[in-house]
C-alpha cells in the first residue's frame, strides 16, 4: 500500500485560511494600536493641563508676594523654570497678565478631549496632540 503523507501547507484550502486569519490578525493590530495612538495624545495633553495647573498654583502664590520682594520673586522664577515653565519672568507688574495667560493655555489642554470626540485617529479633522500644540495660543495674547 502506497502511503501518502498529508502536507497542509502545499493544500490550497490551508492556504486561504491561514492567508484570512493573518489578515484579521492585521486588522485587529492596527485597531488597537490606532486606539492606543489616541489614548497617548489624550495623556499627552492630560499631562499639559496638569503642568499648566502647576504653574498656575506658582503664579498665585508669587502674586500674593511684596512688590519690592527681589528675593522672593527671584526665587518664585526659580522655581517656575524648575517646573519647566520657559516664559518671560514674572514681575510685580505682569504677573496678572501672565496668570491669565497660563490659564487660557490650560483651558485649552483641557478642551483637547473634547475636541477629538467621536472622531477616529484617521479621520481629516482629527488633531493630534502635535497638531494641537502648535495652534496653542500664546501667552500673552
Amino acid at each position: 500500500m502506497l502511503y501518502i503523507p498529508y502536507d497542509p501547507k502545499s493544500d490550497p484550502w490551508y492556504q486561504f485560511g491561514n492567508a484570512v486569519a493573518n489578515g484579521l490578525g492585521l486588522l485587529a493590530d492596527n485597531r488597537m494600536a490606532r486606539g492606543e495612538a489616541k489614548n497617548q495624545d489624550n495623556e499627552f495633553a492630560n499631562d499639559e493641563a496638569n503642568k499648566y495647573n502647576g504653574f498656575l498654583d506658582q503664579t498665585k502664590a508669587m502674586m500674593g508676594l511684596d512688590k519690592g520682594d527681589s528675593t522672593g520673586w527671584a526665587s518664585g522664577n526659580a522655581k517656575l523654570s524648575a517646573m519647566g515653565y520657559n516664559g518671560p519672568a514674572l514681575t510685580p507688574t505682569n504677573a496678572e497678565g501672565i496668570n491669565a495667560g497660563l490659564l487660557k493655555q490650560q483651558d485649552y489642554w483641557n478642551q483637547y478631549k473634547d475636541i477629538n470626540a467621536g472622531k477616529r485617529l484617521h479621520d481629516n479633522d482629527y488633531l493630534t496632540y502635535n497638531q494641537y500644540k502648535a495652534n496653542m495660543p500664546g501667552l500673552l495674547g
